[in-house]
């Protein structure tokens, strides 16, 4: 059996309580990703708009959901799962790639 079949009998969630994580992660997650982007195409434009301490502020605002609520299964399960070794990650990665990087 696999890591993501342990992972997923041992959360035991409902599809209708992921997609609810999902859903209000994307909508909490898409303005930081938006500003973020924004700022590296404009920066004198949303510095203008936006002070730099006022934007910190509202990305720790609507990122902070986003990490403990809806990644919470996850954060829940990491102490429990296995440790991968390397020859696990060679074979996610695939036999030419180099993991080392």
């Amino acid at each position: 059996m696999g890591a993501a079949w342990r992972v997923r009998m041992a959360l035991n969630y409902s599809s209708n309580d992921w997609m609810e994580r999902f859903k209000t992660a994307a909508a909490l997650g898409l303005p930081v990703m938006l500003y973020a982007m924004l700022e590296m195409i404009a920066p004198a434009l949303v510095h203008g708009l936006v002070p730099p301490a006022v934007a910190n502020w509202f990305q720790l605002v609507l990122a902070t959901p986003v990490v403990f609520w809806a990644g919470a299964p996850l954060l829940m399960t990491m102490p429990r799962a296995e440790p991968v070794t390397t020859s696990e990650v060679v074979l996610m990665l695939g036999p030419h790639h180099p993991w080392w990087l």
